[in-house]
């Protein structure tokens, strides 16, 4: 590919103030090597760029303890530490892991410590990273749990509609057994009849059969008279 055709193709990406640099060249071979040494120099001081993202890095906003704002930081944070470690910038000092953990939530930062002592060894911010991804993941599949609609455990169980009982007794049926429990003769002080006697069904007094009853008698000669 000719420098023509790269210095078309560099002009179509560039946008704003950085395409305004470089929209007087003529499309030459020669003007296509001028246009990207001026980029270079007003946009391509590593040293300047590092700084700015260090400032991003040390200005972001600390997360709370939802799922959301800790998905939020951490997405936020992945960017600019990978364009940090393009330029070069993450060396293994502690100072971006430190800047992480001031920005956490103390309950994350305790699990992290946690982690990390159980590890036995110093962690570099890649590794808190990922660890604190982990961390990230794992709330977001609580939270989805505890999103699920579970029945209570122990509450009273409702019956279907049509399982409900509706029986109300009637008002006859119930005069009627009240008026046989108060005509039923006590439990205590009944003298058991002799041994294969029984007293009258009619009477309940007599010891005799209920053919035999003198109730009986009386109201067979009323029917008949």
């Amino acid at each position: 590919m000719d420098n023509i055709r790269k210095m078309r193709y560099l002009l179509t990406f560039l946008q704003g103030p950085a395409k305004d640099l470089v929209a007087g060249f003529v499309l030459t071979n020669e003007n296509y090597n001028r246009a990207l040494d001026l980029l270079k120099s007003r946009y391509g001081n590593s040293r300047a760029i590092t700084e700015a993202l260090e400032s991003e890095l040390m200005n972001l906003t600390p997360p709370n303890d939802s799922s959301h704002s800790l998905r939020a930081f951490v997405d936020s944070l992945e960017k600019i530490c990978r364009q940090l470690e393009a330029f070069g910038a993450m060396d293994q000092s502690p100072f971006v892991s430190t800047v992480i953990k001031t920005k956490l939530p103390q309950s994350i930062v305790a699990k992290l410590i946690e982690k990390e002592r159980y590890s036995q060894a110093r962690w570099d911010s890649a590794r808190l990273r990922q660890e604190l991804c982990n961390l990230v993941e794992i709330n977001e599949e609580v939270m989805r749990f505890s999103q699920l609609k579970i029945r209570p455990q122990g509450g009273p169980i409702v019956p279907p509609v049509h399982q409900i009982n509706d029986y109300r007794p009637r008002t006859g049926h119930t005069e009627q057994f009240h008026s046989f429990c108060v005509q039923s003769r006590p439990i205590q002080g009944i003298q058991l009849p002799p041994q294969g006697k029984r007293y009258c069904s009619l009477c309940n007094e007599g010891i005799h059969f209920p053919s035999e009853c003198p109730s009986f008698q009386h109201l067979r000669h009323v029917s008949r008279d």
